[in-house]
């Protein structure tokens, strides 16, 4: 009986290993389909806004990549966990509306999209309006599948009013201050024109 006791207790240690490891696949695989970065904006519902991507040496970080805006209370991190569950539920359900540069599509809030940015442009420009968002909140969240500082380049910013100015976030999660004290300018007007050669960073 002592001789085996050993042998069992081990057996049952690899078995409580096992466990833990399909919990935390089951984990992972639960979260596979979740944002990867959600920013509060104060935002005026009456006028409009770029989302942009820019290639850095030569290319784009990805291909694609799954967006959300959804109203909320405040700009603010109680803003952005008032508002998970519901995101959750639609960016897990849903079917995203592809949009490319060249659709026409503006972005509004409560519905996922999936922006295909434009190989052969250093920049991909997507118009967002929210001039229809019901409620009469200026603040949104909004929720992207990749950290949208992967797709900026030299001094650009992912997010512009109507004016040039950096749109920047009250909160973010993960917590980054980056852009918060950046208030510059930039001109996009011709950066959809720009081909592949015009791409500094390479």
């Amino acid at each position: 009986f002592f001789r085996f006791a050993p042998q069992k207790s081990k057996a049952m240690g690899i078995s409580a290993w096992c466990f833990v490891l399909c919990l935390l696949l089951a984990a992972r695989s639960a979260n596979a389909n979740e944002w990867e970065w959600a920013g509060a904006f104060n935002l005026d519902t009456a006028e409009s806004y770029t989302w942009a991507a820019y290639k850095k040496n030569g290319k784009y970080a990805d291909g694609k990549m799954k967006l959300l805006i959804w109203p909320t209370s405040n700009a603010t991190g109680a803003g952005i966990h008032a508002i998970e569950a519901e995101a959750k539920a639609k960016w897990n359900s849903a079917s995203p509306v592809e949009v490319q540069t060249t659709s026409g599509i503006s972005l509004t809030s409560n519905v996922l999209y999936n922006l295909i940015f434009n190989e052969g442009l250093f920049a991909s420009l997507f118009r967002v309006d929210l001039s229809n968002t019901q409620g009469g909140t200026s603040a949104f969240v909004i929720l992207t599948q990749h950290n949208p500082a992967e797709f900026e380049a030299n001094h650009t910013h992912y997010f512009i009013d109507d004016h040039g100015h950096h749109a920047n976030p009250g909160a973010t999660e993960p917590a980054d201050d980056h852009h918060n004290h950046d208030h510059a300018s930039q001109n996009i007007a011709n950066k959809p024109t720009l081909n592949d050669h015009d791409d500094h960073d390479d």
